[in-house]
């Protein structure tokens, strides 16, 4: 299994859009991809869902958010 992992802590050098094109890519090719969201502003997240859908569907679950704030 390959691993790619992708971190920078400078803000604004696109890391979130980067990381969203290169998982989408890979999936397209049918590559199996897990992105993780770690950013309490969940962009990354919101590249692939809208804040309506994640409000009505997430908001509320066990997320990664919730278990790191307990």
């Amino acid at each position: 299994m390959k691993v790619v992992s992708r971190i920078n802590y400078k803000g604004g050098v696109g890391k979130t859009t980067l990381t969203a094109n290169l998982g989408a890519y890979a999936a397209l090719r049918g590559l199996r991809v897990l992105l993780v969201d770690l950013d309490p502003q969940t962009h990354l997240t919101f590249s692939f869902m809208t804040h309506d859908q994640w409000h009505k569907k997430y908001e509320y679950t066990k997320t990664l958010k919730i278990i790191l704030t307990a």
